[in-house]
């Protein structure tokens, strides 16, 4: 199974393709964000918070 180039918001909500081992992202386009306070999945929800913004 191949993980798609781009993904959307919609999109990660059905499946999160997105690995999360090590990520970056440009504090000055999306301003800095923190993971989600909660138990798990909570590389999911930083992308779904970066994705919604």
């Amino acid at each position: 199974m191949g993980v798609p180039e781009k993904v959307n918001y919609d999109q990660l909500l059905k499946c999160c393709v997105i690995g999360c081992l090590t990520a970056m992202y440009d504090t000055e386009k999306l301003g800095k964000v923190y993971m989600p306070l909660i138990r798990k999945r909570q590389d999911l929800g930083l992308w779904l918070c970066l994705l919604k913004n």
